[in-house]
């Protein structure tokens, strides 16, 4: 007696796209198999039908594997955009003003930034843990204007 071919009838990810990481449902249907897999870390899943979570963190093509009768395989694919978050930043001297030569506290916080530097020979900034504030001291010799921008380098302006 022959059996059914396999045949994958459905493979989904919902939401297909997130702002930013986040946690996606992938939801499958798949006819005759006797095993089926998502990579990706989701592993082995149970046929014929069902939905499974899964963490992304950044752009995500899923695989779908399944497995019938004498080894035959059939494949298909859901892909999740992940948009990178925006970088934020807030950057304060204080005080505001000072007397040349002076001393200022250059706080910031920053988040989604790999690094951060400050121009006018301050460097490259510790990047504190996200809700907290880094301080870094700065003493000026003259007019010295710092810009934090958005790309989380400072620059003169």
């Amino acid at each position: 007696m022959s059996r059914e071919p396999l045949r994958i009838v459905g493979f989904s990810a919902q939401p297909i796209s997130l702002k930013g990481k986040g946690s996606v449902r992938l939801c499958y249907e798949a006819l005759n198999a006797d095993s089926l897999q998502i990579d990706h870390g989701v592993g082995t899943i149970k046929p014929p039908k069902g939905c499974v979570e899964a963490q992304v963190s950044e752009t995500t093509t899923f695989t779908l594997t399944a497995t019938g009768a004498e080894q035959q395989r059939q494949r298909s694919q859901a892909r999740v955009e992940v948009a990178a978050e925006p970088i934020e930043i807030e950057f304060t001297a204080e005080p505001a003003t000072i007397t040349i030569p002076g001393v200022a506290n250059l706080c910031y916080r920053i988040k989604e930034a790999n690094s951060a530097t400050i121009d006018q020979g301050v460097g490259r900034l510790r990047l504190p843990p996200a809700g907290e504030t880094g301080v870094r001291q700065s003493r000026t010799k003259a007019d010295d204007n710092l810009y934090l921008d958005r790309s989380g380098l400072c620059q003169s302006s």
